[in-house]
């Protein structure tokens, strides 16, 4: 593809792509995380990049590592979630990332 004279190649690795974006973002901001709006994302393949939301387990984020990094933190923080359209979509969000916190034996309240 080519823009303005220079070439741009489409991110051919799509997980790739938001795992190198999401550990970037953490390492730089770690220390001064109190509370984590946890969402979920699928990437809309194509031309310009676009991040499309959608709830928890069903987009491409590795959850089960955020939940990791975050109980990592060390202290207690609080996870939100939102923009759900209905109740019943924020239940099963909730149910989704108590289930993945039970793994790890993190408590999620």
């Amino acid at each position: 593809m080519r823009i303005g004279g220079s070439i741009v190649k489409p991110y051919e690795n799509r997980e790739e792509w938001i795992k190198m974006v999401c550990e970037l973002k953490y390492s730089t901001v770690s220390k001064h995380i109190k509370s984590v709006h946890l969402k979920d994302i699928k990437l809309v393949e194509g031309f310009p990049i676009h991040l499309q939301e959608c709830s928890p387990g069903k987009g491409d984020i590795d959850l089960e590592k955020v939940l990791r990094l975050c109980a990592g933190l060390g202290n207690e923080i609080s996870l939100f979630v939102e923009h759900m359209a209905t109740h019943e979509e924020y239940k099963e969000a909730v149910s989704y990332l108590r289930t993945l916190a039970k793994k790890y034996d993190i408590d999620i309240v």
